[in-house]
């Protein structure tokens, strides 16, 4: 059975290839067109179904379980969890370009998201060789915001700060309050850094800065991770940009105002 998983596996990290280079050839066009949003909403429900099963295995319910086997398991799910991130921000951003993303604000608990999306990245992380330390968060802090549309926000920057945090660096979530009086929330890392010029393409679709690649460790993606926490903040009525120096670590910051 995990090798059955893991050859499907196999099979949709192939299209999911597919998918970023059919976005990175095709632009802004393929986006419009729906070509690109078709595809990815056909490869969601069976990658999901997939990903439920293999966790159902690897939690000993379908019988006993090696521990090898479930070394195994492990790398199904979290391959099987980025190709399903690929998937929803190509989703997303179609959303977005065609004016179909709607939110509804309430009142969110940062603390509890940030320990969620945190313990989550800890697999991913530990495979990495960084460590994702606990939130700086207040317990009783709330931000006013749609609750998807910011764990989305706060899992892009996380797992974007993994991508390019070398082994025996750390990242962390902070939050604070702004000198406007606005919630700032920051994720900040040890990682490879941006170079000045390069940092006001980061925001944009498809942007990859040469510069960082294959520096902390091969990585893939379709480019619209920070583009669309753009969006959402500032559809929020927030903004977002990053600090970041080459070589010493890259922080990236938004704000969401309180609820009018």
């Amino acid at each position: 059975m995990i090798l059955v998983f893991s050859f499907i596996v196999g099979a949709a990290l192939a299209g999911g290839a597919v998918l970023v280079w059919a976005g990175r050839r095709q632009g802004e066009g393929a986006m419009r067109e729906g070509t690109l949003s078709q595809i990815t909403h056909d490869l969601r429900n069976p990658l999901s179904a997939m990903i439920n099963q293999t966790e159902t295995v690897a939690r000993g319910l379908r019988g006993p379980v090696t521990e090898s086997q479930a070394k195994a398991l492990k790398a199904v799910i979290r391959n099987g969890n980025y190709l399903m991130g690929l998937i929803n921000n190509i989703l997303d951003m179609s959303k977005i370009e065609s004016g179909k993303m709607t939110y509804s604000p309430q009142e969110v608990d940062l603390r509890a998201m940030a320990d969620d999306i945190v313990e989550i990245a800890r697999a991913t992380g530990a495979e990495f060789k960084v460590e994702v330390k606990d939130p700086e968060v207040p317990a009783e802090v709330r931000l006013w915001a749609d609750e998807q549309a910011l764990r989305r926000v706060l899992s892009n920057l996380v797992f974007n700060a993994l991508k390019f945090t070398p082994e025996n660096g750390h990242i962390r979530v902070v939050w604070s309050k702004s000198p406007e009086g606005h919630d700032q929330v920051a994720v900040k890392d040890t990682g490879v850094g941006i170079p000045a010029d390069k940092i006001h393409t980061l925001f944009k679709k498809f942007s990859q800065v040469e510069e960082t690649k294959g520096k902390a460790r091969k990585t893939a993606g379709t480019g619209l991770g920070l583009a669309i926490c753009k969006q959402v903040v500032e559809a929020h009525g927030g903004r977002i940009w990053v600090e970041s120096e080459l070589g010493k670590g890259s922080a990236f910051c938004f704000t969401l105002p309180p609820k009018a």
